[in-house]
Parts: C-alpha cells; structure tokens; sequence
C-alpha cells in the first residue's frame, strides 16, 4: 500500500479530518488542513495533532495509541539515536585542512588600466570613440 504522502501518490485522495465530505489531493492535503482548520474550530478543539507528522489530526482520546503506531516516530527515533551515539557530532567536528591559495594582485599599488571600450555603433554618422579621443576621458590619469 502505498505511502499517500510521498511524491508517487500525489493522486491519492485523502479524507479531510474536519469534513469527511472533502476528498483532497495528498499534493494539496497541507493547504487544505489549515483552510478547514478555520472554518471548523468546534471540530479542531476535539482533534490532537501527531507530534511526528502535522497532518495526523487524531481525536484528543487516541493521540496515546497513535504516538505509539506512528509511522512517522522512526525519523525521530533515527536522529535520537545518531545523536546519542555521536555520529552527527564527528562529521560536524570535523575541520577542514582547506586554506586559501596565495594572493598574486596587489591592491595597494593600483593596477594597470585598461582602454577604455571602442564604441562601434551602427554607422558612419554615428561618433566612433577611438583611444586618441578617449585618452583625456580615462579616469586616474
């Protein structure tokens, strides 16, 4: 049976928690939870939501059953137990022995300028900028 949650059974319908009318898409499921959420608040003080997964809304007197059938409390459980063992730590101790190359520029004496743009436009009509006419325009000098 697939999971209606995963990205393979983005068609599946799901039942909506505050009307069982609403048939919503598993894509869509997040949207519509909040939307419904509003427009049923008699319906939303009597549902628990699932400390694994925000989309398991369970009636307040099953939350204890279902904490303990969750599908979801793996994921936690994994990262519970990846921290207590210290896998997580090492890999985020680890320092990298990278260091930088070697600057070659030297910023305080300047740098050498460069001519500025030839400006070939369209037509012979058109002002063509050469080095001769430019050179009194070039900044820094």
């Amino acid at each position: 049976v697939p999971d209606a949650y995963t990205d393979w059974g983005i068609s599946l319908l799901i039942q909506c928690p505050y009307d069982k009318q609403h048939q919503i898409r598993a894509c869509r499921f997040p949207y519509h939870l909040v939307k419904c959420r509003r427009s049923h608040p008699e319906v939303a003080k009597l549902l628990a939501t699932c400390p694994f997964n925000a989309r398991h809304l369970v009636p307040q007197a099953d939350l204890a059953d279902h904490i303990s059938k969750c599908r979801d409390k793996v994921f936690i459980e994994y990262d519970i137990a990846c921290c207590s063992s210290g896998l997580q730590r090492d890999e985020v101790n680890a320092v990298s022995t990278w260091q930088a190359p070697p600057c070659d520029e030297d910023w305080e004496t300047g740098g050498e300028l460069l001519p500025p743009p030839l400006y070939d436009l369209l037509s012979d009509s058109v002002l063509h900028p050469t080095w001769d006419t430019m050179s009194s325009k070039v900044p820094f000098t």
